[in-house]
């Protein structure tokens, strides 16, 4: 089957309205075939481009793709996930960042405007890209602001870390809105340790200070979901490891199967693909113990 084949037979097994995108062809050939199966499908009315190198189905019916759909597809290629915006989370509790001046050298200057389009929060790199829905700004933001956000009692941490300390907050007021159980109030307070001292200090419970305590680590987000009907989908592994790649005793020098000696060798079966010499066409490799263990070695008698 040809590259454009696999590229049609893979859109085929996906869900209506499903998005895909490049990067999922990518296994079935070169990055300019991939490009050119998917330009001929979009040129054919198979598929319906919905940024760049993001694409769906065209069926009947089809119900209209979101920007949050959008951009979390385009954010999962990259290694990326997306969570509002700190401005987003801000506003959902009332607050705003006040405009401040910031000083560069000697001069004052204005903060850059906000981005025109959409935007969201990522842990990683800021970019931005073309949507049919307008431009899309994916932002860095800390890995504490964005680990907090992704327990639903920490997006009213990170909205209020967002507004700043400039701004005017009724700290007691957004606990009451919240209306949070008693469950989801101890882990507020945990998730309080992690943010700012300015905002701690507001929400610090002297009363409940010995059943309070710090989480040991922010835990990542959840696993990002895969189509289930690619899931059965037998793969063939183009590339065999081996199980041991070498057998080494760092305490006596002394294998199984093996005569005591200074020098560990290793044959090219046991490192095939793993090691290379080809300055002076060897094929035999020599691990000194000495760099695994300091006790010395005496040559053999």
């Amino acid at each position: 089957m040809s590259i454009a084949g696999m590229c049609r037979w893979y859109v085929n097994q996906l869900p209506v309205g499903q998005l895909f995108a490049t990067r999922d062809l990518l296994s079935y050939g070169h990055r300019s075939a991939v490009d050119k199966a998917t330009q001929s499908m979009v040129k054919s009315g198979m598929v319906l481009k919905k940024a760049r190198a993001v694409f769906v189905r065209n069926d009947k019916n089809l119900k209209e793709a979101t920007i949050e759909e959008i951009a979390e597809t385009k954010a999962r290629v990259f290694g990326k996930h997306i969570i509002p915006s700190g401005i987003a989370q801000a506003a959902k509790l009332g607050l705003e960042r006040p405009i401040k001046l910031r000083k560069k050298g000697k001069k004052k200057v204005f903060p850059k405007p906000p981005f025109p389009g959409t935007t969201f929060a990522v842990l990683g790199t800021t970019s931005q890209f073309w949507t049919v829905h307008g431009d899309v700004q994916l932002k860095h933001i800390s890995a504490r602001k964005y680990f907090a956000a992704q327990q639903k009692v920490g997006e009213i941490l990170a909205g209020i870390w967002q507004a700043s300390v400039d701004a005017t907050i009724n700290f007691n007021a957004i606990l009451m809105k919240a209306d949070l159980n008693r469950e989801q109030y101890r882990q507020f307070l945990q998730l309080a340790t992690w943010v700012p001292e300015w905002v701690h200090a507001q929400y610090r419970n002297a009363k409940l200070g010995g059943q309070i305590h710090t989480p040991w680590k922010l835990y990542p987000v959840d696993n990002v979901s895969f189509p289930a009907v690619l899931l059965g989908r037998k793969v063939r592994a183009k590339v065999k490891e081996t199980a041991s790649v070498y057998l080494m005793d760092a305490g006596s020098g002394i294998g199984k199967s093996r005569e005591p000696r200074c020098e560990d060798e290793l044959d090219s079966p046991d490192a095939l693909g793993l090691l290379s010499n080809c300055a002076a066409g060897e094929y035999k490799f020599k691990i000194r113990k000495r760099l695994f263990s300091s006790s010395s070695c005496s040559a053999p008698a």
